[in-house]
């Protein structure tokens, strides 16, 4: 018998990758910025995602996004992309699944635009070290947080 050749998974990430451009730059990016930037120096790549079979196993994985507006979002922040972690959203959904946010399930932000405070305000507050229901409802004015702090 006639040794029979290994199946290289080089054609299909050549044909994925060339196909499919917009889901093979997401893909790559998510292999740099984990473990490398600040923000993901604790992030991981499942081993199932590197490599050239890699992208195969994440193409059928994730698949295509809805829409070119949708992003990729770990539904677990504090966990690694991996299967089971992943998944594509808007950009609010994404935008509530911050670690900011994962204390307080998302809602505040909403509830800070609801009570006339800017997200601006409420990310710099969060920032700052404001409590972040704080952050979320009291009403925007000048040294209004210090002041009560001071005085409790």
């Amino acid at each position: 018998m006639k040794n029979k050749k290994k199946y290289s998974s080089v054609p299909m990430f050549t044909h994925l990758r060339r196909a499919h451009k917009n889901l093979y730059n997401r893909w790559y990016q998510m292999q740099r910025r984990a473990g490398t930037l600040k923000a993901y120096r604790h992030v991981r790549v499942s081993p199932e995602f590197k490599g050239h079979q890699g992208f195969v196993n994440f193409y059928d994985h994730m698949g295509l996004p809805p829409t070119p507006q949708h992003q990729m979002d770990r539904i677990n922040v504090y966990g690694h992309y991996e299967p089971g972690n992943l998944r594509w959203v808007t950009r609010d959904e994404n935008m509530n699944n911050l670690k900011v946010h994962a204390r307080g399930n998302g809602r505040l932000k909403k509830l800070a635009i609801k009570n006339g405070i800017s997200t601006r305000t409420y990310y710099k507050r969060v920032w700052e070290g404001w409590d972040i229901h704080h952050a979320a409802t009291w009403p925007p004015g000048r040294g209004f947080y210090r002041n009560r702090v001071k005085r409790i």
